[in-house]
């Protein structure tokens, strides 16, 4: 359907929301979304194929600002302000739909990377990813065209999140993972869960074995590693042929970061 249409269809109520005001609209050519007292917004990150030199994708990142005072908030901060678990399980699937709806009309469209809140895959009971699948299609994607990245760090088999991971891969999800080896690296879950992409950060670099480790384990499945660009590990093994993620623009890096400051710029009351 036509892209304002398709705006004017998400607000029309068929994005599953809870009671209030949240909205989408439209100013200069993107979508923005609103959400208690906050303008939020995509931003496109590029993933570069080492190997190529060619787009393998984009991370989105999101924007927030408050309504009320103009004011930037880091993007982490907007996950304290839900009240409860449905609303929470909203806010984070409107986030990967306003993403979605953005991503229809970036220049170089290819695999869209979305992160999902650990807390949503927690409360999410079953089917994880079907709700947001039927989205997708809404807004002209597949579940084919979209990279999900989870926190796995001390997952163990009968794991709720491995449960998510299955889930998201009968949907047709490509996986990412994220903290995976911290602590000690569970091979059999590796192989078991077969990612796409494993992204390092920043305790793996400093540690030359675990990062020779991960990079082995990942390559024989067949998975990439990811790191932000600035990462310079010297131990990653010849041919591994990883990914680099561009970091934020630098006016995102200042932002205030503390959950008082969040509830403090938008007039509510911290979540419970």
């Amino acid at each position: 359907m036509p892209f304002t249409d398709l705006v004017h269809y998400l607000n029309a109520g068929r994005t599953a929301k809870p009671a209030g005001p949240t909205t989408f609209s439209t100013a200069q050519g993107r979508v923005l979304a609103h959400f208690a007292n906050l303008q939020l917004s995509s931003q496109f990150l590029p993933i570069v194929d080492t190997t190529t030199g060619r787009i393998y994708g984009h991370a989105a990142h999101l924007q927030a600002i408050s309504l009320r005072h103009g004011t930037p908030l880091d993007p982490h901060s907007v996950f304290v302000l839900p009240y409860d678990d449905e609303e929470f399980i909203y806010l984070d699937r409107l986030v990967r739909t306003l993403h979605a709806l953005n991503y229809l009309h970036h220049p170089e469209r290819s695999n869209l990377l979305l992160k999902v809140h650990p807390r949503h895959v927690l409360n999410v009971p079953a089917n994880h990813g079907q709700v947001f699948a039927a989205l997708l299609r809404t807004c002209g994607l597949s579940p084919q065209q979209v990279t999900l990245e989870l926190e796995v760090g001390g997952l163990s088999s009968g794991d709720p999140v491995q449960r998510a991971i299955t889930n998201y891969q009968a949907q047709g999800y490509h996986l990412a993972i994220h903290r995976f080896g911290r602590g000690d690296p569970n091979d059999a879950l590796l192989e078991q869960l077969r990612p796409d992409i494993v992204r390092l950060d920043a305790s793996q670099l400093q540690s030359p074995q675990r990062l020779r480790d991960i990079a082995r384990k990942t390559r024989a499945i067949g998975a990439r590693l990811l790191l932000e660009d600035g990462a310079t590990p010297q131990s990653i093994p010849h041919g591994t042929g990883e990914l680099r993620q561009a970091r934020p623009e630098a006016c995102n890096t200042a932002l205030p970061q503390a959950r008082s400051e969040a509830v403090r710029l938008n007039g509510l009351r911290p979540a419970a």
